[in-house]
């Protein structure tokens, strides 16, 4: 899953405890493997560095730019898009807490690969077995499109529903 779409999600099920933002981000964190449980697609990661998969040396690159730059802007739009549609004054500390919980797993496997402290590595194990065997890794379209349907149906659901 990209991580906009996590951010959504995160900010989404955090709405729905607004004065509680501990909570919010437990919900966003717990969100982030249901939705990799999800068929879906990822943009493809070339720097060695920052996939932790392939756990390399820090090498000033092309691609360690690209990838940081595609990455960077993945959070901001979950972000963006979080303000956008449950932002209020309010909810805005747990939907925020919502975010960083659902991002917090894929963080913390780049942490885990650089320090292989045990609980991050039993964390990244449970990160791998949860995660979708089918994957649209050649069909970015099809992936990303029901990544975007599916930003759009928890939203307006969860908008619906309060």
């Amino acid at each position: 899953m990209i991580l906009v779409t996590h951010a959504v999600v995160g900010a989404t099920v955090a709405s729905f405890v607004p004065a509680h933002p501990v909570e919010g981000f437990v919900l966003g964190f717990l969100s982030h493997f249901i939705l990799d449980s999800i068929p879906h697609w990822d943009y493809n990661i070339k720097s060695g560095f920052i996939d932790p998969d392939r756990n390399s040396r820090f090498s000033f690159s092309k691609d360690i730019i690209v990838d940081a730059m595609k990455i960077i802007a993945d959070i901001l739009a979950g972000f963006v898009l979080a303000y956008i549609l449950f932002h209020n004054q309010f909810s805005g500390v747990a939907v925020y807490a919502g975010v960083m919980g659902a991002l917090m797993p894929d963080i913390l496997q780049f942490v885990q690969a650089k320090i292989p402290w045990k609980p991050l590595v039993q964390l990244r194990r449970f990160h791998a077995w949860i995660q979708s065997d089918k994957r649209f890794k050649y069909r970015p379209l099809v992936g990303a499109g029901m990544q975007v349907v599916l930003i759009i149906v928890v939203s307006a659901t969860i908008l619906l529903l309060r």
